[in-house]
């Protein structure tokens, strides 16, 4: 950082790469819900929401820009996060709810990055932390629901502040960033981007930011379809896979890729698998609330010929390779390593800039930008689509959280990331109160036919389930 760049008052520390990827994307966002028995008090939701950011900063945070577009989180004491209450009509009625989130916009000068809203009813309610991924991934969103839910149980119990005054580039070091012939690569072609980027840049702000987000409302609609494991099937699975040598996000993985191979065909997959990077430091990082994950991509053939668990043992030998090298760091340095002004705009301007209609404030300035083709941006972008997975699947593991908080009973929780226009399947997995969840989000294009996504991932959840819990797996 240069030193003639001021930085801001209260300030956190500054956004690097990763996060601001997630900044101004409409789709850059991740939910988790809780599903509660008991009488869930507003009042003491709202008590519980006005003291967590002692505990979690960010949570009382903004976005500030300095001089040079470096972008910084600040604390502001006057910020409250924000709860919605509805009535709660059905078991699924959440699913609406996050998609209702999915749809309005982020201030991300104003602040809050995070929302939550209660599906009340006096016999059971669903509590969903709905969250700006700048902030935060779905490991950091569970913890501060058990926080929030041990805060209702007891107002005046004690909270330890865990700041995250670190950066992903700290928490990797030097050694992640390399220093062989394929890194120096690396740093020459991501340095000709840089230099192509800024004799021709284009800088966003948040007007900019509406008028793709308000595209993106207008185009696509969230959709969620659920896979439910109950205690003995959870319990049953995890047996068999510790007797397999694999690992329970292993098994679920083979089955996805498996289901998606048999519905829409193809040879092959390829996977990427989100990582919490908290537990790989030294010393761990703990709950902090913060973006702190990495990512494997495998490609991987689920072979019908063989069965369920020689299958699912091929994946695991695939992933623990990709995680003992330094494949769980590679994406994120490479993104560290380019300009940030860049990183605003390929991951999002770049992908949804042309479908802001000419009624906008903004068209035209998004337009000339969607249609300029030597643009840096956008040929990156052009590239990024071709090398996404067809299917991630991130899986917060088995979570070790109480069950109850006072007079109520945390019965499940699910883990929403967002869906994706370009990635055809998204799942989302966790393990609380002895039970397996896995959320499959999808989009759908508003006035396509109107089941079509919705029976497909129906068609892939029934496929996983079969192959998880098959007698002749």
């Amino acid at each position: 950082m240069q030193e003639s760049v001021s930085v801001p008052e209260g300030a956190i520390r500054r956004l690097v790469n990763n996060e601001r990827k997630f900044l101004w994307s409409p789709s850059g966002n991740v939910a988790v819900v809780g599903r509660v028995r008991g009488d869930l008090s507003q009042e003491a939701l709202r008590g519980a929401l006005r003291r967590i950011p002692e505990r979690h900063p960010l949570l009382s945070s903004r976005v500030s820009q300095d001089e040079e577009r470096g972008l910084w989180f600040v604390h502001d004491p006057e910020i409250e996060i924000p709860l919605r209450v509805v009535e709660r009509a059905s078991e699924e009625q959440w699913m609406g709810e996050v998609g209702r989130e999915v749809r309005t916009p982020w201030d991300q000068f104003r602040g809050p990055l995070i929302r939550f809203v209660l599906v009340y009813s006096p016999a059971v309610s669903e509590v969903i932390a709905f969250s700006q991924h700048a902030i935060c991934d779905g490991t950091a969103l569970a913890f501060l629901l058990r926080d929030v839910l041990s805060l209702v149980a007891d107002p005046e119990g004690r909270l330890e502040r865990l700041v995250p005054d670190f950066t992903l580039t700290e928490v990797l070091g030097d050694e992640a960033f390399g220093g062989g012939i394929g890194d120096r690569i690396k740093n020459l072609v991501v340095n000709r981007y840089n230099r192509q980027w800024r004799r021709n840049p284009v800088y966003v702000d948040h007007e900019d930011y509406l008028a793709i987000q308000r595209a993106y409302a207008d185009k696509y609609e969230y959709g969620c379809i659920l896979l439910e494991l109950d205690e003995s099937q959870t319990g049953a699975l995890t047996k068999a896979c510790r007797e397999h040598g694999v690992t329970v996000n292993t098994a679920l993985t083979a089955a996805l890729a498996a289901a998606f191979q048999e519905l829409r065909g193809g040879r092959e997959s390829r996977i990427a698998l989100p990582f919490d990077l908290r537990r790989r430091t030294d010393p761990p990082l703990g709950d902090v609330f913060c973006l702190m994950v990495g990512s494997v991509e495998v490609a991987f053939r689920y072979r019908l010929g063989r069965g369920f668990w020689e299958n699912a043992r091929e994946l695991h030998r695939s992933v623990v390779e990709k995680i003992e090298g330094r494949a769980v760091f590679e994406a994120a340095v490479m993104m560290e390593l380019l300009d940030p002004t860049l990183v605003d705009v390929m991951v999002s301007f770049s992908l949804l800039a042309g479908e802001v209609p000419e009624g906008s404030p903004r068209y035209e300035k998004m337009s000339r930008f969607a249609g300029d083709r030597r643009s840096v941006a956008n040929s990156m972008a052009e590239r990024f689509l071709k090398s996404l997975p067809s299917i991630v699947n991130t899986n917060l593991g088995r979570l070790g959280f109480p069950v109850r908080y006072g007079g109520l009973e945390l019965e499940t929780m699910y883990f929403s990331p967002a869906g994706s226009a370009h990635i055809p399947l998204i799942v989302g997995a966790l393990g609380v109160a002895g039970r397996m969840t896995a959320t499959f989000n999808y989009l759908k294009t508003r006035g396509s036919r109107e089941d079509a996504r919705r029976e497909e991932m129906i068609g892939i959840r029934n496929l996983a389930y079969k192959y998880l819990l098959s007698q002749e797996s």
